[in-house]
């Protein structure tokens, strides 16, 4: 049995009746379609919203207190870095799964060459989204329910595998912040980092060739087809929702593709689909002059897109909008976009350089070629690494049709280091190199 067929069903009575059809020789009928699934979830997080007819104090302008999600992590560490540095900013509650989220904190910080969290407006709590109060103790609950201003939830399982019934415990997150927010004294409002495979399949579904608009969409079919991207377009659903008929402040960020920062410390996490692409093309002695669909680099530096990220959620204006006019929505790209074929020069020079062999261009059909053929003979998965995300490339050489471009007018008008950001060049590219040691 593939490992994606067990991914797609990740309950223990699923799994006994794919196994039972093909024992039996018959065709698995899935009992709920990836629609119905998606349809469910809206309508078990939507059901039975708060109300709330206490009016919410105002928020000053000049006293933010955030409660940040996912602050230990590659883009979150950046984001509360920008946070600490902020005036504005008083207090940054972060609020993480597991324990001793403050030592991995300082730890995090300190591998990007960030300055260590500030022990006066920096505080960490340990607890779970899933769960009531997020876990925390009665008087921690209270404390946040008193004084925050702003949620910044960028917390979220990243598992390409995954079906969309795996991210239940992450959508039932989301009601929870809008239990809090109807709850709170200043009806803190809920910014959710998503992500553009929320509107992945926006241009086939519409067969439109104009940038995806910042908007809210109602067709299932508009996001990528695979669980994570699925589980983000639920969750903008839910808080499009909450708004229009719970008057819960919500603002939907679309992030694309993060790159690694452009300061000479941290790294582009070299698990990823890029830095494996490179490695193995080291390996292969090969490197792709295509992307496929994703030749258009519209890649935005982690650290420029922590401090838009942080503008955009911290927007005046938002706060004098109306809930009721439904989210507000961002695109977090690189508004100057590059190409791939400008830069894979760059990268085979430096490849050559530091392994002594000549790489050769080949088309992105030829790579993916040899890096399956490559994956019987290869021992060391370290030295090969983009074998263990292969179905990633397969698709890229898959697609077809118009590379996806998303709108920004009204990104850009809030937040000056989105629209200040500069193309991905050489310069950067080669940042990146020497922080993955080639």
């Amino acid at each position: 049995m593939e490992a994606k067929t067990v991914y797609a069903n990740p309950s223990i009575s699923a799994l006994v009746a794919v196994v039972s059809a093909l024992v039996e020789g018959r065709t698995v009928t899935p009992v709920e379609t990836d629609e119905q699934k998606m349809e469910r979830l809206l309508e078990l997080h939507t059901s039975i919203l708060p109300l709330s007819s206490r009016p919410a104090q105002a928020v000053s302008p000049d006293n933010f207190v955030v409660l940040l999600t996912g602050s230990t992590g590659s883009l979150g560490s950046y984001i509360l870095d920008t946070l600490l540095g902020n005036p504005h900013v008083s207090a940054v509650y972060c609020l993480n799964r597991g324990p001793n989220s403050s030592k991995r904190q300082l730890a995090s910080q300190s591998a990007k060459g960030l300055p260590p969290p500030s022990p006066t407006k920096a505080h960490f709590l340990d607890g779970d989204l899933s769960k009531p109060y997020f876990g925390l103790s009665t008087q921690d609950y209270k404390t946040l329910l008193s004084s925050v201003t702003t949620i910044i939830h960028n917390a979220w399982q990243v598992d390409f595998n995954l079906s969309i019934d795996s991210f239940s415990k992450q959508l039932s997150g989301v009601r929870r912040f809008v239990e809090f927010s109807s709850h709170s004294r200043f009806a803190a409002s809920i910014f959710f980092v998503s992500s553009i495979g929320a509107v992945g399949n926006w241009t086939a579904v519409t067969g439109r060739a104009s940038d995806v608009p910042e908007a809210i969409y109602q067709d299932w079919n508009v996001p990528q087809p695979i669980g994570y991207s699925q589980s983000k377009f639920v969750a903008e659903r839910i808080l499009d929702t909450v708004a229009r008929e719970a008057d819960v402040p919500t603002v939907v960020c679309r992030v694309g593709q993060i790159a690694g920062p452009t300061t000479e410390e941290g790294i582009w996490p070299p698990q990823e689909w890029l830095p494996s692409l490179v490695a193995s093309s080291k390996y292969l002695g090969k490197l792709p002059t295509s992307l496929g669909l994703m030749g258009v680099v519209d890649w935005i530096p982690v650290d420029v897109l922590g401090r838009g990220i942080v503008e955009l959620a911290l927007n005046k204006g938002d706060y004098a909008k109306k809930a009721s006019d439904g989210a507000t929505v961002y695109h977090a790209v690189n508004v100057q976009r590059a190409e791939w074929s400008r830069l894979v020069g760059t990268i085979a020079t430096v490849l050559q350089e530091a392994g002594g062999k000549k790489i050769e261009l080949v088309s992105l059909e030829e790579w993916v070629n040899a890096l399956r053929e490559s994956a019987s003979l290869t021992e060391d998965m370290g030295i090969n690494p983009a074998i263990k995300i292969m179905d990633t490339y397969v698709g890229m050489a898959a697609g077809k049709g118009r590379p996806m471009s998303l709108d920004t007018k009204n990104t850009v008008a809030v937040s000056k280091a989105l629209a200040g950001s500069e193309a991905v060049n050489e310069a950067l590219v080669k940042n990146w190199l020497r922080q993955w040691a080639f």
